[in-house]
C-alpha cells in the first residue's frame, strides 16, 4: 500500500524538478503554487496579471539581467517582451534560438539591448517579460514577470549573477551559419554547450521548433 502511494509521489516530485523559476525579474507568481497555475499554460503559465500592480521590478532602459533556476539538461530558451500595462502580446523579441545546458542557476547579465534601443523605451514605461523553455521531451514552458523600465536601475552582478557549475548556454545557428536573432548577454551567451545539445545547435531554428511541436506563434506569444 505505502508503495502505491510512494509511486505517483515520485512521479510528481521528477516532473517539478524539470520545470524552472524565473528569479530575477521576480516572476508574476509562483507558477508552482499558485491555484490554477501550469507552466505549460501559455503566455503565463495561468498566473495572472493582476499581481503585477504589487509586484514590478525596476529594469535598466537599456537591457537588464535575467536569472533562472532550470531543471531540464538542455532546453531552447526565447525571450519576449510585450509593452503596456495588461500585456496580451509579447512581440519583441529579446533573446531568439538560444540553448541553455545543465541544470542549477543560469544568469544572463544583460540582454535586450539593440532591441531596447530601438524601442527608444521611456522612464516609467510599463512592460511584461515572457520566458519560454522547450525542453528535450517538446513541451513549451512558460513564466512571466512584470517590469517598470527605470534609469536608476542596475544590472546584477558578483554574486548575483553566476552561473552553477556545468551550466551555460549557445546561441543557436541557422544552417547557413547566420545568428538565430536577438540577443544575448553575460558570460553564459557566450560559453559553449556540450554533449547532444551542441550537436543540435548546428540545426536550423526552424526545424529544432518544428521536431518540437511548437509552432512560432505559440513562442512568441502571438
Amino acid at each position: 500500500m505505502k508503495l502505491s502511494l510512494l509511486a505517483p509521489l515520485v512521479a510528481l516530485a521528477s516532473t517539478v524538478s524539470a520545470h524552472y523559476t524565473l528569479q530575477y525579474p521576480y516572476w508574476r507568481g509562483d507558477s508552482f503554487t499558485t491555484e490554477g497555475a501550469s507552466q505549460w499554460s501559455w503566455p503565463c503559465a495561468n498566473v495572472s496579471q493582476v499581481n503585477s500592480t504589487n509586484n514590478r521590478t525596476s529594469w535598466p532602459l537599456d537591457g537588464g539581467s535575467l536569472r533562472l533556476k532550470v531543471g531540464h539538461p538542455w532546453a531552447y530558451t526565447y525571450v519576449n517582451l510585450g509593452l503596456g500595462e495588461n500585456v496580451t502580446s509579447f512581440n519583441v523579441s529579446l533573446v531568439d534560438h538560444w540553448n541553455q545546458t545543465g541544470n542549477g542557476t543560469l544568469c544572463l547579465a544583460k540582454v535586450g539591448m539593440a532591441q531596447l534601443a530601438e524601442l527608444g523605451v521611456t522612464e516609467g514605461t510599463n512592460a511584461s517579460i515572457q520566458v519560454v523553455q522547450v525542453n528535450e521531451r517538446g513541451n513549451a514552458l512558460y513564466n512571466c514577470a512584470d517590469i517598470t523600465f527605470s534609469s536608476t536601475a542596475a544590472i546584477l552582478s558578483g554574486d548575483d549573477c553566476t552561473n552553477t557549475t556545468g551550466v551555460s548556454g549557445v546561441a543557436l545557428s541557422n544552417a547557413d551559419g547566420s545568428s538565430g536573432g536577438g540577443e544575448e548577454g553575460g558570460e553564459a551567451a557566450s560559453a559553449t554547450s556540450t554533449g547532444g545539445a551542441a550537436m543540435l545547435a548546428t540545426m536550423a531554428p526552424g526545424l529544432l521548433v518544428a521536431g518540437a511541436a511548437v509552432g512560432f506563434g505559440a513562442i512568441y506569444g502571438l
